[in-house]
Order: structure tokens, then sequence, then C-alpha cells
């Protein structure tokens, strides 16, 4: 019982750091490489219009990290016998799913144009698809204690 929440609160640990990457990833990719542009623009829209729908879109990235930071920290709130609850249960099912679904991208991706950044961007989401997995697993455990 106290292995399952040692485990589940490293994971937890290891799940924020990886957040924390991701958002170190994508601020340093933004000043490298500045707000990504889309060329050609589509017929019908301004230049505007389009670097407004890719400033929405890496805010709307940025929540999707909300998530992540919800079942970092109430694994280790649960782990330390701190909360109950099942939600963060969900909140890892639902984060399998979309970690599958980067894979398929990011295997997509690589496939198009093999380079450093779509390599390690697959590699975050095959760990943190993993992580995942074993985090629900460890909670479902500490659940049903």
């Amino acid at each position: 019982m106290e292995k399952n929440r040692k485990e589940l609160k490293i994971l937890s640990m290891v799940i924020l750091a990886l957040v924390a990457f991701s958002v170190v990833k994508l601020i340093v990719d933004l000043c490298v490489n500045g707000i990504p542009q889309i060329t050609p623009i589509p017929q019908g829209l301004t230049k505007e219009i389009v670097d407004v729908i890719v400033i929405i879109t890496l805010a709307l990235t940025c929540v999707a990290f909300l998530p992540e930071i919800y079942i970092g920290i109430k694994g280790i709130r649960v782990a330390n016998n701190n909360a109950k609850g099942k939600a963060h249960l969900v909140w890892a099912i639902i984060l399998i799913v979309f970690s599958v679904i980067a894979v398929a991208g990011g295997i997509s991706n690589l496939v198009k144009n093999v380079n450093t950044m779509n390599i390690v961007n697959l590699c975050d989401v095959v760990i943190d698809g993993l992580l995942y997995v074993t985090y629900f697993d460890y909670a479902r455990k500490i659940a049903k204690e």
C-alpha cells in the first residue's frame, strides 16, 4: 500500500516536471522562432485575422497544460492521503486519449520531415502517455484501498 502511494507521488512529481519542461520548450520555441507564420494566407482571410488565430491557438495550448498540472498536484495530495475523489482518474484517461492522438500526429510529422524537433516532440508525447497510463494504474490501486 505504501509502495503505491510512494510511486504515485514520484509519478506526480515527474508529470509536473515534464509540464514545466513543455512550457519552457514552448517559450524557447516562441523566443527563437517567433510566433508561427501561416503562409500562404488562406483566401478570404487577412494577415491580421490569421495572426489572431495563431495567438488564440497558442493561448489554448497553454490552457491545455492545466489538466496535467491538476493531476500532478492531485496525485501528490492523494499519495499524502490529503485528498479523495476520482476526478483525477477521469482526467488521466482523457490525457491518455489525447496522448495517443498526439503520438499519431507526432509519427506523421516525423515521417513527413525527420528533424530534431519532431523527434523531441514525439518522445515528449510518448513519455507523457506512458506516465499517464502508469499514473492511472497506481491511482486506481490507491482508490481501491
